[in-house]
């Protein structure tokens, strides 16, 4: 599993966009207002995405079952839908979408589109047996 992590209005989010329109992955949110920004975000960036899918109003054997694959966006939240608990901590099994840098590189300054052909480029040399991902 590929881990995104960010704090608010990071690219979290316009990264999986990305992601679900390259691969046709759908996105799986906890809510459906949550589900309806990322349809808008999507339609501003001009990409096209399956519908985005969402907890809340779905039946767990509904649509999201007939998924072999999905993008979540908002984990901690899809969690504490499902299991009704605020989560606390969490630990995750998975890799980073940018590999460490040295300190001297401002991660900040980083783009989007740079942190996403990043992932690529660890996706593809994973994929031929590299040490990537």
């Amino acid at each position: 599993m590929l881990a995104i992590i960010g704090g608010r209005q990071t690219g979290k989010t316009t990264c999986l966009i990305a992601m679900s329109n390259e691969t046709g992955y759908p996105i799986l949110t906890a809510t459906r207002g949550m589900a309806e920004n990322i349809e808008l975000m999507a339609r501003r960036m001009n990409v096209q995405i399956p519908p985005v899918l969402s907890l809340s109003g779905m039946p767990l054997k509904g649509s999201l079952m007939r998924c072999e694959r999905v993008l979540v966006d908002e984990l901690g939240l899809v969690v504490e839908y499902l299991i009704g608990a605020e989560v606390v901590s969490a630990s995750i099994d998975g890799v980073a979408l940018v590999k460490a840098q040295p300190p001297s590189t401002d991660l900040a300054k980083l783009g989007l589109w740079e942190a996403f052909k990043l992932w690529r480029e660890e996706r593809k040399r994973a994929r031929s047996g590299g040490d990537g991902m």
